[in-house]
């Protein structure tokens, strides 16, 4: 599952959070705010303005956790500093890059099991990294390497699966309130699928950013009836007020991605180069009927079938 994409802002806005030093004393997004005049002790290094004042420092308290949120006299450095802190004061919360958007950590999706589709990815994967490619890292001269060096990054075939919709679950009311959104757009569809299947027909390697490499579909009536089931998973989920993403669907079955491989991270390689796949840019890869729903964890895996864990599934007869 690709998640290294951003979806909008959801709290409320850090302009009203980021207000001057008299204002801006609590309120902030439940947490309270002391400032080093309340404390009556020092919080840290003062950080100084143009004209040699100290600037105000700023400490956040929720619960067990305590943070210290520079509050600059600029209201750039006000938003940034303050958006960077939310998701620390929110405890048990991962945050965007960006400070005020939780990362998505659930998704729909339905599962490949096609035995024949899953050979012919890792065939595609094998012949990617059997190949040489050329790889350009900051401040040296370009490489060539053995596609071997991006293994790390390839994902499992027992991982994969065509994304429908991406939400953030906080709890587990949303996780209950969530199973019941995939169910209603189950029930909605269940009759028109089993007397007329989709059959998701798999050819041609795409990307995004040239970070993440997936499996697209052909462009047929399937995929367009995937569309609109996608949508309305959506529309369900907004109903129901639960984070999601909300840029156009892009059907997509990830088959590797860098921010899988600590090395390549490391080694500050953050691209696939465009010859790692050229070869297999436009193969034919099979077909796969969707014979259910899934609501699935980003972050947990099954120990004994390698697939993400389910939280609920929906099957089509």
């Amino acid at each position: 599952m690709d998640e290294d994409n951003t979806v909008p802002h959801h709290q409320s806005s850090v302009e009203n959070m980021a207000q001057t030093p008299e204002t801006s004393k609590s309120g902030l997004l439940g947490c309270e705010i002391e400032s080093n005049e309340q404390q009556k002790q020092p919080v840290g290094k003062k950080q100084r303005n143009s004209g040699g004042m100290p600037l105000p420092m700023y400490k956040l308290v929720n619960g067990n956790t305590v943070v210290e949120a520079e509050i600059r006299s600029s209201n750039l450095f006000q938003k940034q500093s303050i958006s960077n802190e939310i998701g620390r004061c929110n405890k048990g919360t991962s945050f965007q890059k960006g400070g005020n958007t939780p990362r998505m950590n659930h998704f729909i999706a339905f599962q490949i099991a096609n035995s024949e589709v899953k050979q012919k990815i890792l065939k595609l994967q094998e012949k990617m990294l059997a190949s040489t490619v050329t790889i350009n890292r900051q401040h040296r001269k370009p490489e060539s390497v053995s596609g071997s060096m991006f293994k790390d990054a390839f994902v499992s075939t027992a991982k994969l699966h065509f994304t429908l919709h991406v939400v953030h679950l906080k709890d587990e009311d949303e996780k209950q309130r969530a199973k019941n959104a995939v169910k209603a757009v189950w029930q909605s569809c269940k009759r028109e699928f089993e007397q007329n299947p989709i059959m998701a027909k798999i050819e041609g390697i795409g990307h995004f950013r040239d970070n993440v490499l997936f499996a697209k579909l052909c462009q047929d009536d399937h995929k367009s009836r995937l569309t609109d089931l996608a949508t309305r998973l959506r529309e369900e989920f907004e109903s129901l007020q639960v984070i999601g993403e909300t840029r156009p669907f892009t059907p997509h079955m990830t088959i590797a991605k860098i921010s899988q491989s600590k090395k390549l991270r490391n080694m500050y390689l953050r691209t696939f180069p465009r010859e790692l796949w050229t070869d297999v840019e436009f193969d034919s890869i099979g077909v796969q009927k969707v014979e259910s729903i899934q609501l699935l964890s980003m972050q947990t895996t099954d120990p004994q079938s390698g697939y993400y864990e389910c939280l609920a599934e929906f099957h089509f007869d």
